[in-house]
């Protein structure tokens, strides 16, 4: 006798923003800037989005680096913040976010705003600062937060690396408690 068994299968809810995709290694022309301009390509995926006029991501970047937006740690996010507002959008960073203030990433997504985040990139046993930009939220069919969708700028791949899904678990290991809200009036 043969028994069978039902496995009830998991029913997600994806939301996911059509944020065009651009990578620092393959979009950047200037070569000594391709290591450093992640968080730049992400302010320039999210000014895309939005459907703001833009110079050249290369452009953007020698901009950002002659302003002083560039320091010894990386870009300054105040730096970004004020971009999007020149730009005629709402911008806030926080940092400093608890596990808690997920809920925040998820309602920008829902309104349709992409999220800069700064993260923890592990590459041959180092952790270095990265940035990555949210396009989606993931929900469980009972409403829970299940990850997130990004799009990572540091890719050599043909088709880049856009909406890769994060669970939510290992998102809290990455995640270095910082992000930028851009959003239109």
């Amino acid at each position: 006798m043969e028994r069978s068994s039902i496995e009830k299968e998991e029913v997600f809810m994806d939301t996911k923003l059509d944020v065009p995709y651009f990578s620092q290694y393959k979009d950047v022309q200037e070569p000594s800037h391709r290591l450093t301009s992640c968080g730049m390509t992400c302010v320039y995926m999210a000014l895309q989005y939005l459907g703001s006029e833009t110079p050249t991501l290369d452009e953007m970047i020698q901009g950002g680096v002659e302003a002083g937006g560039y320091g010894r740690s990386g870009w300054i996010h105040d730096y970004f913040v004020n971009l999007f507002q020149e730009s005629g959008y709402e911008c806030e960073r926080h940092e400093h976010m608890r596990d808690s203030d997920v809920h925040m990433i998820s309602f920008a997504i829902k309104n349709g705003s992409p999220v800069i985040l700064s993260v923890e990139r592990r590459l041959w046993d180092q952790r270095l600062f990265h940035m990555v930009l949210i396009t989606g939220v993931r929900e469980s069919s009972n409403g829970d937060l299940e990850g997130f969708f990004y799009h990572d700028p540091a890719s050599l791949r043909e088709n880049g690396s856009r909406h890769l899904y994060v669970p939510l678990g290992t998102f809290y290991l990455d995640w270095r408690r910082m992000a930028i809200f851009p959003k239109k009036k």
